[in-house]
């Protein structure tokens, strides 16, 4: 899992991993960066890795199929946040300079769909992870940037000059392309095959997982910190703006392909270069 939102879902399941009150017995990563997963998805030290939908479509296509897609489990958390009141439409970004991380990801595909559709130019610096994002504009090196949560709360929490001046999954939502898909569980191939009871077990303990989250906030924040996810304080002020969702079965295949595909017309390579075909969605 990657700190942020799929973490955070994850949290529970982690708590009850440890309690070994899980039917699997789980080993779990927690990486700042997705290039610290997909290399290992890919030889096989990992068997399942929670990865931007578009980039789990890129492996997809990379690998053969090899990598597939089990469910997806995040929705839009993008946001973008200012240190000033300068910024109250997408076109007051015009000309400026926005920090952001999460390049090849698809918070990069969703911010040029937005501002190409909206006809907004704008100059792109960007950090190799959300927290140095975070670090930097707390240093005062930027002034706006596009974060995803947590990390927004991290930023506003500590400095008060800064405020959430654009949501965009409510951008996107104007554009009538329909729903933000953002983050997925990729998984190998080869290990459904081998262990589909496993992969059934994780589709029922994740989604406890993310249905105690959404509930439990407080309790899920203390978890969230002890896994090194996110500090409680902020997973806690964040977890209402984060998203969190686990469709899978059938109810996600329908809404991701939508939005792959709009993010296909925009720009092909973002999703591998192909869309990918329906053997590339699990239905578990």
């Amino acid at each position: 899992f990657l700190k942020g939102p799929t973490g955070m879902g994850a949290a529970y399941l982690m708590a009850q991993n440890e309690d070994k009150k899980t039917k699997n017995i789980y080993d779990f990563t927690i990486a700042g960066a997705v290039d610290e997963l997909t290399g290992r998805l890919i030889s096989g030290d990992l068997d399942m890795a929670a990865l931007p939908t578009n980039l789990i479509a890129t492996l997809n296509s990379k690998t053969d199929g090899e990598i597939q897609i089990l469910g997806v489990n995040t929705l839009g958390v993008l946001y973008i946040i200012e240190n000033g009141s300068t910024i109250n439409s997408l076109a007051d970004l015009e000309g400026k300079t926005i920090l952001a991380s999460g390049k090849g990801s698809t918070a990069e595909h969703i911010l040029n769909y937005i501002l190409v559709e909206n006809e907004v130019t704008v100059e792109m610096v960007w950090a190799s992870e959300h927290s140095e994002a975070a670090t930097q504009l707390l240093n005062g090196n930027y002034t706006i940037a596009m974060l995803p949560e947590p990390f927004v709360t991290t930023v506003t929490s500590k400095d008060q000059n800064f405020k959430v001046a654009i949501n965009l999954s409510e951008e996107w939502g104007k554009l009538d392309v329909g729903e933000l898909m953002m983050g997925g569980i990729a998984v190998r191939k080869t290990f459904v095959q081998e262990h589909e009871q496993a992969v059934k077990n994780f589709v029922k303990e994740y989604q406890s997982s993310v249905n105690y989250v959404n509930k439990n906030l407080k309790a899920a924040a203390d978890l969230i910190e002890k896994y090194d996810i996110a500090k409680a304080s902020v997973a806690e002020a964040a977890l209402p703006r984060c998203n969190i969702v686990w469709k899978h079965g059938t109810s996600y295949k329908e809404p991701l392909t939508n939005f792959l595909g709009v993010l296909y017309a925009a720009k092909p390579m973002s999703v591998g270069g192909k869309l990918p075909t329906a053997d590339f969605y699990l239905n578990y």
